[in-house]
């Protein structure tokens, strides 16, 4: 339990709670910042910060049937920001399944962040490209949020992943590639990806989110 002097402290300066190492992210810290927990890693938020206000920024923009989907899938599940977005302002109430590969931020969410694991109906630990490879579900929806730190590694954003993206969506589903801007560079590796989504989809479109940083999503939806 975090004491009243501390949560009061968190209002001006984060406090951290908790460090951890993790092979594939570096250091990883779960922090307590304007009284409430986020996990960072070194240069991003992972959950419950800046990611959840992307997140829930970008579903107030677009008008999906959440409610209706049956079958989620979330790539890069972290502590679990949009699953509890899902669940608790979209209502969501079919089947989520979270794929994470960071062993180490599984182990934080299940410490610190309970009601984001219990969002999820299953959590898969592994690599999403693998995931993708083998998998012969169909999903309503898919979320791709693969950040490693502050980057997504290439592979992701490559019209190879692309396909099997494209091949785990029901003929009506959706997808959202959570896609950060940084100054250099940003605005055409989003370009790229864009393209890369139009040459697989046949469609897709950028959904600008306006935070303290430059940030969009790639989306594809029904016509």
């Amino acid at each position: 339990m975090t004491s009243i002097p501390r949560l009061i402290a968190s209002y001006f300066l984060p406090q951290v709670i908790d460090t951890a190492y993790s092979e594939v992210s570096g250091k990883l810290e779960v922090s307590l910042f304007a009284g409430r927990l986020q996990l960072d890693s070194p240069q991003a938020n992972y959950s419950f910060g800046g990611l959840h206000k992307a997140f829930r920024k970008f579903f107030g923009k677009v008008s999906w049937p959440c409610r209706d989907f049956r079958d989620v899938l979330i790539l890069g599940y972290g502590a679990g920001s949009v699953a509890s977005i899902l669940r608790n302002e979209q209502g969501c109430t079919g089947r989520i399944t979270g794929v994470e590969m960071d062993r180490e931020v599984v182990r934080l969410a299940g410490k610190y962040f309970p009601s984001g694991v219990a969002a999820a109906d299953r959590i898969v630990v592994a690599d999403a490209y693998n995931f993708m490879d083998q998998n012969r579900e169909l999903f309503d929806l898919i979320v791709i949020d693969l950040y490693v730190d502050d980057r997504v590694p290439p592979v992701f954003e490559g019209r190879d992943f692309l396909e099997h993206i494209r091949r785990g969506l029901l003929p009506e589903g959706h997808a959202v590639f959570n896609k950060a801007m940084p100054k250099t560079g940003g605005e055409r590796e989003a370009n790229t990806l864009l393209a890369n989504f139009e040459l697989v989809f046949g469609r897709a479109r950028m959904v600008p989110v306006r935070l303290a940083w430059k940030h969009c999503m790639i989306i594809v939806e029904p016509d």
